[in-house]
């Protein structure tokens, strides 16, 4: 851990927070989704029904469905389709 020399410091490195590029468009997708969906039944965020956060449940006509936003895993930006082997 690093020490601080001043209070001045320690608020300056308290303010600046890394904005991590995934959740960025996560959110971007997720607000798109939610307008586009609106057409088919309402919709709610999935933490409401213990869902993770990056979940959108659409209550449609006859039943309700689970949308799961999932970004590649850590370190990763691209999914790699997989070659077909033959």
């Amino acid at each position: 851990n690093k020490v601080f020399q001043n209070r001045k410091e320690m608020i300056s490195m308290k303010k600046t927070k890394k904005v991590n590029p995934k959740d960025t468009q996560k959110k971007a997708v997720k607000d798109i989704l939610k307008d586009v969906l609106a057409s088919v039944g309402t919709i709610e965020e999935g933490s409401e029904y213990g869902f993770t956060k990056d979940t959108l449940v659409v209550h449609a006509e006859t039943c309700d469905i689970q949308v799961k936003l999932i970004a590649p895993k850590t370190g990763v930006l691209r999914y790699e389709r997989e070659e077909d082997e033959e």
